[in-house]
């Protein structure tokens, strides 16, 4: 028997970088690594938590709202609520141009976000998710809701879902 030359069943050393998992070739062209989509439009993501004891309670916003919106758009933040939960989160503060895409539980549109807000009985809490954009997501945004302008409207709290109150 002949010796046995040095090395040859020695692993070679790798760089950290080059032992990661090489993807798999697979009859599935959708199979095989999943990842995390993360919008890079979208500068921030977090929770306003507001306790509302009674009706008298006014949140203090201005929303526009549009069938294709999934979100609520801020459009200003008066006395009330909002303040208030501003002023003691400045880290969290809900800001004009910010965009509310769930009220407690419910997500997905702009009508259905605007009847919890409203149809939620004091004493509640409110939980909104905000997200605030780029300027290019909102340039994208503006750009494509010109082509739906008829179905946007503004609202201010004592609305009703469908029309201004009297």
């Amino acid at each position: 028997m002949g010796a046995v030359p040095s090395g040859c069943c020695k692993q070679e050393e790798k760089a950290p970088e080059e032992l990661a998992v090489a993807p798999r070739k697979a009859a599935n062209p959708f199979s095989g690594p999943v990842l995390l989509h993360v919008d890079p439009t979208v500068q921030a993501h977090f929770v306003v938590d507001i306790l509302r004891d009674s009706p008298e309670d006014s949140l203090g916003l201005s929303l526009m709202q549009a069938w294709h919106f999934p979100y609520l758009h801020v459009l200003s933040v008066q006395d009330g609520l909002v303040a208030d939960w501003n002023e003691s989160h400045p880290n969290t503060r809900l800001l004009p141009d910010d965009k509310i895409v769930k009220v407690n539980r419910v997500s997905g549109n702009s009508y259905l976000l605007l009847e919890e807000l409203q149809n939620t009985v004091p004493p509640c809490r409110l939980r909104l998710t905000v997200e605030r954009w780029t300027e290019t997501h909102q340039e994208i945004v503006e750009l494509v809701g010109t082509m739906g302008t008829e179905s946007t409207r503004e609202w201010q709290e004592g609305d009703s879902l469908h029309g201004s109150a009297s």
